[in-house]
């Protein structure tokens, strides 16, 4: 299952209360801020079960495989960039 939503407060925490409910939960992430807080963040994120997929070379095929496998998959979808998650589509 596919879960969209805007980019409000703290999006993650439904991931993270899915995965406490024994759902395997993912989402798709692309590092904005300095490593050391990124690692920290990913920390806090994953500390209740939920998977980061980090925007990178097979990502989105790694995305499609949890969504075939019946996972919940999260995307946020008010993020702007440079399109280099459709670059990973086509690569």
């Amino acid at each position: 299952m596919l879960i969209v939503t805007a980019h409000l407060g703290p999006f993650d925490s439904v991931g993270q209360l899915r995965a406490l409910h024994g759902y395997r939960f993912t989402t798709l992430t692309k590092r904005t801020v300095p490593a050391l807080i990124d690692a920290i963040v990913h920390a806090v994120r994953t500390s209740r079960g939920l998977r980061i997929e980090a925007e990178s070379y097979g990502a989105v095929t790694r995305i499609l495989q949890a969504l075939r496998r019946g996972e919940l998959v999260g995307l946020v979808a008010d993020r702007g960039g440079s399109g280099s998650c459709c670059r990973l589509i086509r690569s």
